[in-house]
């Protein structure tokens, strides 16, 4: 009974290091980002489960309301938290399906048609965030993650210039980052 025990144990030790061989807490990962928005993406594992993950990148929007449309052009900033809830392994790579949520703020300048008026807009948002990762065993220095994240970007601003208070956005790609 003993020597099960001993043996189950080494076994659960060498596959939980196994799993983590790429995913350590305290390890980065920077790359870029394919999708909406298209950019860079950057994450932090605070443990083997918890990380902070960052996206920037430029961003376009056009949007309708009533009679007029308007476009919008700024950057797109993305902070969010996820934990990994799953960890399988599909032919020897770990592929962790996460879970979390976000704050995304786009800070940028409209333009609105048919007048052509100008001015600033700054939208805040919130996302809930779902993402799987795949980190390879051929290629231990780079993982490959999808990513969707529906929510909804709020308007402070959209009062004065008769804006929309609210839109439903999602968030949503494909990405390639170096670990490190």
């Amino acid at each position: 009974m003993k020597k099960t025990i001993c043996i189950l144990i080494c076994i659960s030790v060498i596959f939980v290091q196994e799993i983590f061989a790429d995913n350590e807490a305290g390890t980065n990962k920077i790359g870029v980002y394919a999708g909406y928005p298209f950019g860079i993406s950057f994450s932090h594992n605070f443990t083997k489960k918890d990380q902070l993950d960052i996206q920037a990148a430029p961003n376009m929007r056009f949007l309708i309301k009533n009679d007029s449309s308007y476009f919008h052009f700024g950057s797109d900033i993305y902070i969010g938290y996820l934990r990994s809830v799953a960890e399988p392994v599909i032919r020897g790579a770990v592929c962790p399906f996460e879970i979390g949520a976000g704050i995304g703020l786009f800070p940028g300048a409209e333009q609105t048609y048919p007048d052509k008026s100008k001015n600033f807009a700054f939208y805040v948002g919130t996302f809930f965030d779902l993402r799987w990762e795949v980190f390879f065993t051929n290629v231990p220095k780079f993982n490959l993650f999808l990513d969707f994240a529906p929510g909804v970007y709020f308007n402070p601003t959209a009062f004065r210039y008769n804006r929309h208070l609210a839109v439903f956005a999602a968030r949503g790609g494909i990405g390639l980052r170096y670990v490190f």
